[in-house]
């Protein structure tokens, strides 16, 4: 599932639409990525000029001329990408594109193999309020030591690996990420919750926003790999090494999630 950066990546695919008059769309009304908005059509962007994107967490909201509003959810095949051409109009959907943009210097398509994603359209003057609402993300300045401090005494008895995945206290945070932050800050992923406080709820917080920032400047860029130095390369199949301890690490699922940590330095507390 795309996380914080992945997500930034995607959406800086379409950079090449801002500014552009759509010519066309064409929309596939047999996926599922349209269950919440089964009759958008074409000529909802067509005309439209596409201002600008906006990124929250894991979400994004691209504004378009007319008081229009694409909200769209990657899902875990989710996809977006631009193909410049001088012939747009002549542009075929490739299998799984479920949105194409036409415009006169390129298309610009979202791309989806496993209908996981979701499209919806918002009629909004303001930008919506479901938006304005969000509480503020990991890598934004509002993201404060007091929103983890109240999230560990809000759910005391949760495994802080599942509580990082709670958008709802930590937008932006998914699987790899979580488990990236606790190895940095040598928090075992099954601790509870309520027993990080003092030292340890001060060292969460600084890793949470050291993680946020290093994948918004290595990742979202332009995909690159982060480095060896990160539990990042090390964490996805077994038999992984730990690159600060040299041991193995773990991998294991809580609460029905994979986490991947290292024994050596990552104690229950």
């Amino acid at each position: 599932m795309p996380e914080l950066a992945e997500v930034a990546f995607y959406a800086r695919q379409w950079d090449p639409v801002i500014g552009q008059r759509i010519e066309s769309a064409y929309i596939d009304k047999t996926s599922r990525v349209l269950r919440e908005n089964k009759t958008l059509s074409k000529d909802t962007f067509t005309g439209r000029r596409f201002i600008a994107y906006h990124l929250h967490g894991k979400q994004m909201l691209f504004e378009f001329e007319g008081a229009g509003w694409l909200r769209l959810h990657l899902g875990m095949t989710g996809k977006l990408r631009t193909e410049p051409t001088s012939e747009s109009s002549t542009y075929q959907p490739r299998p799984h594109d479920r949105l194409v943009l036409y415009t006169q210097p390129c298309i610009a398509t979202f791309n989806d193999a496993r209908h996981f994603g979701r499209i919806t359209w918002l009629d909004s003057v303001d930008t919506p309020t479901f938006w304005t609402a969000l509480p503020p993300a990991v890598n934004s300045k509002d993201f404060t030591e007091e929103i983890t401090e109240n999230a560990l005494k809000r759910r005391p008895k949760t495994a802080i690996k599942t509580l990082l995945l709670d958008q709802a206290y930590f937008p932006g945070v998914g699987n790899w990420m979580a488990d990236e932050i606790l190895w940095r800050a040598k928090i075992h992923p099954a601790s509870r919750s309520g027993s990080l406080n003092g030292f340890k709820a001060r060292a969460l917080y600084n890793k949470i926003v050291e993680v946020a920032h290093d994948s918004m400047r290595v990742i979202a860029q332009d995909w690159s790999t982060p480095p060896d130095e990160w539990l990042f390369n090390h964490r996805w199949k077994d038999g992984g090494i730990c690159p600060k301890s040299g041991a193995p690490l773990l991998r294991e699922k809580i609460n029905g999630r994979t986490a991947c940590w290292s024994p050596a330095i990552q104690k229950i507390i």
